[in-house]
């Protein structure tokens, strides 16, 4: 089928031709309409519930809201995980699903099934925005003239920037964080309330009742149809004022006689800091799922740039402070640099082993071919261009089997024809004497890649890409090698082929025959020396360390720090501020920003004493001698923990941060996660737990993740004395929810935009313990008893946050780790977590975090691994339809497992995913050299002219130009990803190290040891 291919291309070559030129065409077409991204998208389909439940604790949070809310959606199909967390007035609980589950399948289930959950009056359910972690492209601040305060900045945020920013494509949602959000509020005067003989409730259901238009539907007088409104709507603070609540002797009680009316601000959630301005207003720009980044980015920049011209009052300003753009730019140069230089390099070992400008330049036309097809391939299965789909081409792989058609087309050319023989012929015969082993290499090449197909959740988003992109180049450069390779050289060598490579090679040709002459009688002592070098490589591959990915650099820094539970909000942002001026001193910081608590919409669900912080970095070329990013985390670290005692702190970068929280549950490398049904003892077990993590050589960053417990101040009811004043339970709660912790009550429309009305006690009423005892409450025969008769009011401990993994509570130790590896780490960890801790019945541990998808990873690659190598002994038995063949060709594999394990080991570096990835494709290119020395041997040997020995030793010299070629191709290809030190070189590296020490010992290795292999071999077959 192949051959007959080829014959038809050669028949039809202005057919071929022309079919070529449109799959350029097209190619370009693609590559224009490709999406393009710094990383990949690595999250999995997931669905956020929140619920905002205002001035409930977190038990009651969890019992009320949280628990009803996961029972609910237990039948929610394919569901991998559950995981909630509870804290003051809010609860997320957060389903994962399956990999392939459609978005908008998943949100529509869980909003069905939401209604089966049984919530409190006044809980607010909504779904998260449907974005990803990866999905925060631009963040910025707003900045104005100093006559406007935080709230008139947050009232341009929320009715002037948001909605022209949700108008672009692509544009999930936009998070506000800081600011005041603007709010009538009427403070009640208590004395006042009982010198009017009113309750709060009261007067929120006045303010309900005075605030509201109707409408009377048309009056038709006969001439004219008019239609009937009733206007009532509260306009102003003067309205408000107005507002009736009850008469004495006939003089009506207004709400200004019971309280004040004014203009004032909600309960802040989150403080905003940049540099050394505290307080401000911060938009962070979501992209909804599956979006093209830089489209969507386009989109934001230009409306940002059209509100800065004419959106807004005089002075205010929209500066951004993170562009993922910056990222994107960086990944891309790092990527296009080590794409270029492998290029050049390729170019250079084409020429020198072809020794003819028309052939090196004619398999050089493959890459840019390949690459466009690829490019096609990616569109149409919706694959966008980033540094995991792009960062493993490496062009002489692509290239190899143009190679060797070229190089068996110019040897062909470059010998006198024969008479009769036209260059279509000569050509024609020249490709027919090699289609078959380039067929079957680079099937087996591409078939090394299948088996990535099978990783699953975060690996398989980060390598199936790539995976998918080097078979698509591979299938283009088989395609293009069969057909347009001999059309063309029928074009290139009309007349006489020349090539030098011959000349160029004696030297080398010469002594590789005595050194086969000289071993293949003791083929034996060879390959037993090369087992025993592969034996010992495997010992010293067992210590090697293990992680699942190396740290991917997003030129910036993420900050978590952590204050004692029951930090109030202000102290907090006063502390955030001190944290900026400290990170400010060192100039490698070029802006920090921090956010204090959580945002408003109850996506982060962190208490005041949280805080976050953004610093971006300037230019590394910037950067001092011996400076650099670990450096100056180390640095940060130990500044701030000087500084401020008793703080937590938790370096890492924003994307790999939320990903990583949103795949495992926490963003740490190691989690130790804890469930169990009591809080207090899982608590204790934590805390153990923390004690033996700490001791653990390289735990950097160690601290329980759910903070613990904060003083409440508790009302807790007397029954007794309720039953014996008459008075209800929901009495006292209206008391406590309405008066203290305010309520809106109603809603004051100020044109398009709208604002809460607030009710809720003055501020001078509920400044400590004994002025809430004091308060009245009223009874069911008129009576008033305060407060304090009816509860007990004190200060005690409750929890401040409430984690659920799976329908049970959960606590997590969680570390990083530095200096160490991932694997190593964990081992030593879970030896001294068994030794010194036994877990109580119904309780129990898993190890999470990145470690987790380490742990899911290696397992599946223990399976893959060996599929893979029995893939390929399959499509060689095909090839060859002969188990020794096949047996023969596989004995590459091993040989070049040797250097790239070796140059892990000299290079310092893990034993990760992406270096597991480098071994499978190293696999494809070791059996691709070994099909062509085995075939060229069976050849010669079919013919029967020559001995054994004979045979070997001129089918191994025959294929030493071919194999050296495609060897040092790859191999030299590889080494710019190899040495890359750019952003976005970190999961290239140990891919392109692997390649490069592989394909070093395959060289060395294919040349001697597989000849001699072969003459034992067949030495003892001839013998039996």
């Amino acid at each position: 089928m192949i051959a007959l291919l080829l014959r038809a291309a050669l028949h039809q070559r202005f057919v071929t031709l022309l079919v070529a030129v449109l799959v350029v065409a097209l190619g370009i077409y693609s590559l224009e309409q490709l999406k393009v991204e710094a990383y990949p998208d690595i999250s999995d389909t997931q669905v956020v519930v929140i619920t905002l439940l205002p001035g409930h604790a977190a038990e009651e949070m969890e019992q009320e809201v949280t628990v009803p809310v996961e029972r609910a959606l237990n039948s929610v199909p394919n569901v991998i995980a559950r995981r909630s967390r509870t804290i003051f007035g809010l609860s997320v609980v957060e389903l994962t699903f399956a990999y392939g589950t459609d978005d908008y399948f998943a949100r529509q289930v869980v909003l069905e099934k939401l209604r089966e959950a049984s919530l409190p009056d006044g809980a607010e359910t909504s779904l998260g925005p449907l974005s990803t972690p990866i999905g925060e492209l631009f963040r910025y601040t707003l900045r104005g003239p100093a006559s406007m305060g935080e709230r008139q900045l947050r009232e341009i945020q929320d009715w002037v920037i948001t909605p022209r920013l949700l108008q672009v494509p692509g544009v999930a949602d936009v998070a506000p964080f800081g600011g005041l959000v603007k709010q009538y509020q009427v403070d009640i005067d208590p004395t006042a309330l009982e010198k009017y003989d009113l309750t709060v409730a009261a007067i929120a259901h006045a303010i309900g009742a005075n605030n509201r238009n109707g409408g009377g539907a048309m009056l038709d007088n006969r001439q004219q149809a008019l239609a009937v409104r009733g206007v009532g709507l509260l306009r102003t603070t003067a309205d408000l004022e107005q507002v009736v609540l009850t008469s004495v002797r006939g003089v009506p009680v207004l709400v200004r006689d019971v309280g004040t009316v004014h203009l004032g601000a909600a309960l802040q959630t989150g403080i905003l800091g940049v540099n050394d301005q505290p307080g401000g207003v911060e938009g962070i720009v979501l992209m909804r799922r599956g979006e093209n980044p830089s489209e969507v980015l386009a989109g934001v920049s230009a409306t940002v740039e059209a509100l800065n011209r004419t959106g807004f009052p005089p002075g205010v300003q929209i500066v951004p402070i993170y562009d993922r753009r910056d990222l994107v730019s960086n990944t891309l140069r790092t990527v296009s640099r080590t794409l270029i230089e492998g290029l050049l390099i390729v170019l250079a070992v084409l020429f020198v082993f072809l020794g003819s400008v028309r052939g090196a330049l004619l398999a050089a036309v493959t890459i840019p071919f390949s690459l466009l097809f690829a490019f096609i391939c990616m569109y149409w299965a919706g694959i966008p261009a980033n540094l995991l789909s792009l960062g493993a081409l490496d062009f002489g792989i692509i290239v190899d089997g143009t190679l060797v058609m070229v190089e068996y087309i110019v040897a062909s050319l470059s010998r006198p024809a024969r008479e009769g023989d036209s260059i279509v012929e000569r050509v024609r015969d020249a490709a027919l004497q090699v289609q078959r082993p380039i067929f079957f290499s680079l099937v087996i090449l591409i078939s090394a890649y299948l088996p990535l197909f099978t990783l699953e959740r975060v690996e398989r988003r980060l390598f199936t890409p790539m995976a998918f992109t080097v078979c698509a180049a591979l299938l283009g450069s088989l395609l293009f090698t069969l057909t347009v390779i001999p059309v063309l050289s029928t074009y290139l060598f009309k007349h006489q082929a020349h090539a030098s490579h011959g000349e160029r090679l004696d030297w080398l040709y010469r002594p590789y025959r005595r050194l086969l002459a000289r071993t293949m009688p003791r083929a034996g002592l060879v390959v037993g020396a090369a087992a025993v070098i592969v034996l010992v490589t495997m010992a010293l591959a067992r210590g090697l360390g293990s992680e699942f990915l190396p740290q991917l650099d997003e030129g910036v820094i993420w900050i978590r720090a952590n204050l004692p539970p029951g930090v109030s909000l202000s102290k907090s942002a006063e502390i955030a501020t001190q944290m900026r001026a400290l990170i400010r001193q060192s100039p490698e910081v070029k802006t920090v920003a921090s956010q204090t608590g959580r945002n408003d919409s109850g996506t982060d669900p962190f208490g005041p004493n949280r805080n976050e912080l953004l610093l971006t970095l300037q230019p590394y070329d910037e950067w001092g001698r011996g400076r650099n990013k670990a450096v100056l985390v180390d640095e940060l670290s130990t500044r701030l923990r000087r500084e401020i005692p008793g703080i937590t702190l938790n370096f890492t970068q924003p994307i790999i941060d939320t990903v990583t929280e949103s795949v495992t549950g926490s963003s740490a490398d190691l989690a130790v996660i804890l469930s169990g049904p009591d809080l207090n003892e899982l608590r204790d077990l934590a805390a153990r737990s923390l004690a033996v993590v700490r001791q653990v050589p390289g735990a950097v960053d160690t601290a329980i993740e759910q903070e613990a417990d904060q003083p409440q101040l508790r009302i807790g009811v007397d029954r007794q004395q309720l039953a014996r004043y008459g008075v209800n339970v929901d009495d006292i709660q209206e008391l406590i929810e309405l008066g203290l912790g305010g309520r809106t009550v109603s809603t004051l429309f100020e044109g398009e935009r709208r604002f809460d009305i607030v009710v809720r006690y003055a501020a001078e009423a509920r400044t400590d313990i004994d002025d809430l005892s004091r308060l009245l409450v009223h009874t069911a025969d008129g009576g008033r008893i305060p407060l304090g008769t009816l509860a007990e009011i004190k200060v005690a401990n409750g929890a401040s946050i409430i984690a659920r993994r799976e329908n049970q509570r959960q606590m997590t130790v969680r570390t990083n780790i530095r200096g160490r590896d991932q694997g190593g780490f964990v081992t030593d960890a879970r030896r001294r977590f068994e030794d010194a801790i036994a877990l109580p019945d119904g309780y129990k541990v898993e190890w999470g975090g990145q470690f987790e998808n380490l742990d899911r990873a290696r397992r599946r690659l223990t399976v893959i691994m060996p599929v893979t190598v029995g893939l390929i002994f399959a499509l060689l038995f095909l090839a060859f339809d002969s188990t020794t063949y096949a047996f023969l060709v596989l004995m590459n594999v091993p040989l070049s497992l040797v250097g790239g394990i070796i140059a892990l080991w000299l290079r310092g570096i893990n034993l990760s995913v992406s270096a597991a990835v480098g071994f499978i494709s190293l696999f494809g290119v070791a059996v691709m050299s070994g099909v062509l020395v085995v075939a060229e041997i069976t050849r010669r040997r079919q013919v029967g002219e020559e001995t054994l020995e004979e045979d070997i030793v001129e089918g191994a010299i025959a294929t030493t130009r071919p194999v050296l070629m495609m060897i040092v191709a790859a191999l030299l290809g590889m080494i710019p990803a190899a040495r890359a030190i750019g952003i976005g070189s970190d999961v290239q590296r140990p891919l392109a190290t692997v390649v490069v020490g592989g394909l070093a010992s395959t060289l060395l290795l294919t040349l001697i040891v597989l000849p001699n292999l072969y003459y034992l071999v067949y030495r003892r077959r001839r013998s039996e």
